[in-house]
């Protein structure tokens, strides 16, 4: 990595850590992912995280979030493989 893309890296992270900072203020627990995809000599995507407040609780949100988004995916990929049919019609009709 050349020294201006350490330098963006590091204004970067001061950027993630400011936002954190100023909602961490108001929120017991944050948590704040970014990515950004970058030329194809770093390795394509980068991603960057940080965090405040009690490890415990942001892992147990974090986890309650994958599983509910699973969950929906799961569900969207029903829907689109067994689309909803009609009733079948009742005997005598």
């Amino acid at each position: 990595m050349s020294t201006d893309e350490q330098q963006r890296w590091m204004e970067d992270m001061k950027r993630v850590q400011a936002t954190v900072d100023a909602l961490g203020e108001h929120f017991d627990t944050v948590k704040v992912f970014v990515s950004r995809h970058m030329p194809a000599e770093l390795g394509g995507t980068i991603r960057m995280e940080g965090q405040s407040g009690n490890n415990y609780a942001i892992y147990g949100q974090t986890k309650e979030f994958v599983l509910k988004m699973e969950e929906r995916i799961r569900m969207d990929a029903r829907v689109i493989v067994m689309p909803m049919q009609p009733p079948p019609a009742a005997p005598g009709e």
